[in-house]
Parts: structure tokens; sequence; C-alpha cells
């Protein structure tokens, strides 16, 4: 009798191995509801919180958000990691357990593997921090972290600021750190090169990098960011409790030298609950800003 599956329930009753299979899977599956559903407006606030979590969620098929790829990422939430993300070799975006996420010696070495063999001072991730909900004009700050700050970040006896560690993809000698930003509707996409100097390792304003104009895209990569902001549209709306349709989506991406397209985060979404829809076009979509990851 294994101890995953007994034989008999807590009230003596023979218990069907297949229907506790099932209970189980209806079970993660609320857990997973339960994490994502603050998408929507809650408790008067509009805070974009868990789209992570909406991405991971599973659809009818038993699959997370087609086309999509998360490095690492670590998020903050009251001054502690409360989510590890990341992408499986596969290509399906997974949650670590409670388990690897209090583990601070192995989350360093996720996210500091890809340069354990060049210089020390060499960047591995960044630290994302967003303005409080209600602020005027906030933007996203940006740190960039060597392997000995990722380890004093995530070892501080302080509280962390919310948001996000986030592995990132520098190649050998790189001087500046290039990030894609999209605006996209479900009718067209605005693209823009954002570019960071690497020499500066301070909380840098995401508005204050230089930018590329939108004629820089190459018309293959920006087919692929439209591919994968429409593929995040229709995974949302079909995991979702509510049904939720998104209107807009403000979202950073990173290529890198692999020629993989990873999705960093996502700064504003605006959507419509399927409420909303059939009460007809008199009824304002919620806009959610990310004021904090929690």
């Amino acid at each position: 009798m294994g101890e995953d599956h007994p034989q008999y329930s807590d009230n003596g009753t023979p218990r069907d191995p297949v229907l506790s299979e099932e209970v189980q899977h209806k079970r993660r599956q609320m857990h997973k509801i339960l994490m994502f559903k603050q998408l929507g407006c809650s408790s008067g606030e509009s805070s974009l919180s868990n789209f992570y979590s909406y991405l991971w969620a599973l659809n009818k098929e038993g699959k997370c958000c087609p086309a999509v790829r998360i490095p690492d990422t670590v998020v903050i939430c009251n001054g502690r990691p409360v989510q590890w993300m990341f992408t499986s070799k596969d290509g399906q975006i997974k949650c670590k357990g409670k388990a690897k996420l209090h583990n601070r010696e192995l989350m360093v070495k996720a996210l500091t593997a890809h340069v354990k063999n060049r210089q020390a001072s060499d960047f591995a991730a960044i630290y994302v921090t967003f303005p409080t909900h209600g602020s005027s004009g906030g933007k996203e700050k940006i740190r960039f972290l060597d392997s000995e700050g990722i380890e004093r970040l995530l070892n501080s006896e302080h509280a962390l600021a919310d948001g996000i560690i986030q592995k990132i993809f520098t190649p050998v000698g790189s001087t500046n750190y290039p990030i894609l930003s999209a605006s996209w509707y479900p009718q067209c996409l605005q693209l823009d090169f954002r570019i960071f100097e690497l020499a500066d390792s301070g909380m840098v304003p995401l508005n204050k990098a230089s930018l590329m104009s939108v004629d820089t895209v190459p018309e293959r990569l920006e087919q692929r960011v439209k591919k994968m902001c429409q593929a995040m549209a229709s995974h949302v709306t079909a995991v979702s409790p509510h049904g939720y349709e998104l209107q807009s989506l403000q979202a950073t991406f990173k290529n890198d030298v692999d020629g993989n397209l990873w999705l960093m985060w996502c700064e504003e979404v605006e959507v419509r609950s399927r409420q909303q829809i059939e009460a007809g076009p008199r009824v304002r979509s919620k806009k959610m800003a990310v004021s904090a990851t929690c």
C-alpha cells in the first residue's frame, strides 16, 4: 500500500485510486485558480499581480500557454520570494515547489549557472521593481546583478522591495542590454528597443534607457512578438474563471543569441470579463497597471 494512495479513506471506506487522482487533479487546478484570480480588480485596487500564473495555468487540453517562454523568474511579494517560474527544456512554463522556493542556495545556482565560467563581474540577472499603486509617472526600475549581487540580495536580512529577480542573457563582453517593449492591441502592435548600458549596476528607471526607432525591429521578430501576444491573449481567455478578454497588453521581451524569444514581464493589461462583454459596449474595460507583483 503506497503512502500517496492509501487503500482506505479516513472514514474506513474503500478508496478508488482513479477517483483519488481525479480529486487531486481538481485540487491542483483550484489551487492555480486561487493563485491567478487576482488579475481582476480587487479591494478597490487596479493591480496586475499574477500574470505569470495565468500563463502557467493549464487549458482544457492540459497545456500551459503555448509559444511563450519565461526565464527563471523569482517573484518578490511582501519582502520575500513567493513564486519561482521557469521554462522547462521541452518549452513548458513551470513553477517550482515550496521546498525549492525556500532553498536560497539552489535559487542562486539557477540564476547564475549560465555565467559560472565567465568573469565574476558579468551580470547574471536583473532585479525589477515596479511603481507603487497610484503613483503618477512611475516606471519600472532595473538593477543589473552579478553572481555576488544575487547572493547578497537573496540572503539579505532586510525585506526586499516587491518586484522580480530574473535571469538574463548577455553575450560575453556585452556592454549594453537591449530589451523589446511591446504595446499590443487586437488590431495592431507597436514595438521599441530600449538599450541599457551595463556599466551602471544601480537602479535605472526604464525611461532612462536609450530608445531605438521602431524601424530597427526586424519584421520577423515583430511577427514573433505578435504571435506570442496573441497566444497569451487566447490563453488568458481560455483559463480565466471570468472569461477575460484582453483589450490591450504592454509587455517586455528579450531575444537571446540562440534565437529564443523570452517574455520578461508585463507592465499593463486591459481586460473585459465575460459579464462586461455580455453587458455591451457601455461597460468600461478594466485597466490594470503593475503596481506590485502581489
